[in-house]
């Protein structure tokens, strides 16, 4: 496979750990490696499809709701932010600053 993608082994091992996060140029070419049918892909893989009424896009109508909520309460938060836990990347969905 390695060779038939042209991502290095390394590059692999860190994305499979969770070490790195995976560019979209190699996701599509695992894609199209595995042959998915790109009306599958919209299934897994959720766009940013609604913005909140502060503009910030979301994925989902869950997300929104909350998103608004916050926003109606006056409760300062950030929405998907990067967090490093012990060399291991998230990506939460709201995370609520302190004040």
């Amino acid at each position: 496979m390695v060779k038939q993608i042209g991502i290095p082994k390394g590059s692999l091992y860190r994305y499979r750990y969770e070490l790195e996060n995976l560019p979209s140029n190699r996701v599509n070419k695992i894609i199209k490696f595995l042959k998915i049918p790109p009306e599958k892909i919209d299934n897994k893989i959720a766009h940013y499809k609604l913005k909140t009424m502060k503009g910030i896009k979301v994925r989902n109508e869950l997300e929104k709701e909350v998103a608004d909520f916050l926003f109606n309460n006056q409760i300062d938060f950030l929405y998907e932010p990067f967090i490093n836990i012990n060399g291991k990347g998230y990506f939460p969905d709201f995370v609520i600053k302190k004040k």
